[in-house]
């Protein structure tokens, strides 16, 4: 009976999810060329090398702009995102997301090296953490709440509350994001203004490791000093990249849904029982066990057979009479 229940969760979540992502990408034919969101295409294994060659071949798009005045960088990055969220994914649920974000490529005395996001509807809020050694309160010991710095505290929690959070000590770590990325920042007379990536993400924390490869074109930098015209014309550089890219790969999954909203889904696909073996680990971890000890028997029974003959010759030997 708990097991049926347990299930029933999981197929309850996975149609949140997908209802998510489907409301996502219906929006998508109205973003046409704007690029107020940022846009992904999820690419399976045999499209990662066409992707990638035409990747490679995105600085002589932009050195087709005759004012010069978009310039392509090529940088590569190095990410750990940890996504908080209550058991049942309520933040999800509403559109919201936490997270907590580590660039392995600054410095530690960088502010942006770590930063906690609240993110709700393409509203983002960012702040950076601060590491208390003296634990004084429940929520210091909070792996997320205990980050944040107890002078801006109630205000974080006031914002986290207005998600649908009653007790955000309920928050807790649902997945672990490992990314490398290969971006293409694209520069108007050198400020960054949106850029072109290849992120390929390790998703791991609920029991079986996942793999995803994403083509990404962010959304244009809206504090940029872009007047109207220069946003157009940056917008249709996007589009006929993003259409070259269409007609060079074809059957590519366009999606304007988060990426967390992508990670989950791809985490319920690869494992359609992720919320009961998060939620008791020790499921999983006795069900490893179990494998191994199966695995190991018929080891030792095939070795058992391969010296058959002799145990045979031997109790041949020991069962003679003797004389």
């Amino acid at each position: 009976m708990v097991n049926i229940i347990e299930t029933a969760k999981a197929v309850a979540l996975y149609l949140i999810v997908s209802a998510a992502v489907t409301q996502a990408q219906a929006q998508s034919s109205a973003i046409e060329c704007a690029y107020d969101h940022s846009t992904r295409y999820v690419l399976d294994y045999s499209q990662i090398l066409p992707v990638s060659a035409f990747f490679n071949s995105l600085p002589e798009q932009t050195q087709k702009d005759p004012s010069k005045k978009i310039t392509s960088e090529l940088g590569r990055i190095k990410l750990t995102t940890r996504y908080f969220d209550t058991p049942d994914l309520r933040l999800l649920e509403n559109g919201s997301e936490i997270s907590f974000r580590t660039n392995h490529n600054l410095p530690v005395y960088r502010q942006e090296k770590e930063v906690i996001t609240i993110a709700q509807g393409g509203v983002f809020q960012s702040f950076n953490p601060k590491n208390y050694k003296q634990k004084v309160t429940s929520e210091d010991s909070h792996p997320l709440i205990g980050r944040i710095q107890r002078k801006y505290r109630p205000e974080v929690l006031a914002r986290i509350t207005q998600l649908g959070i009653d007790n955000p000590l309920q928050l807790q770590e649902v997945l672990l994001v490992d990314t490398e990325v290969v971006t293409h920042q694209l520069r108007f007379f050198g400020n960054p203004i949106t850029a072109i990536s290849i992120k390929s993400h390790a998703i791991s924390n609920f029991g079986v490791p996942t793999r995803l490869t994403i083509f990404e074109i962010e959304r244009i930098n809206q504090r940029s000093q872009l007047e109207e015209a220069e946003r157009k014309q940056l917008a249709n550089l996007l589009c006929t990249i993003e259409q070259q890219l269409k007609d060079t790969v074809p059957g590519l999954d366009r999606s304007t849904a988060s990426e967390l909203q992508i990670f989950i889904q791809a985490a319920l696909h690869k494992l359609p029982l992720y919320n009961h073996f998060r939620v008791n680990p020790l499921y999983f971890k006795l069900g490893q066990i179990a494998i191994l000890a199966t695995i190991g028997f018929l080891l030792l029974y095939l070795i058992q057979e391969r010296h058959h003959p002799i145990r045979q010759h031997w109790q041949c030997l020991t069962s003679r009479p003797r004389l």
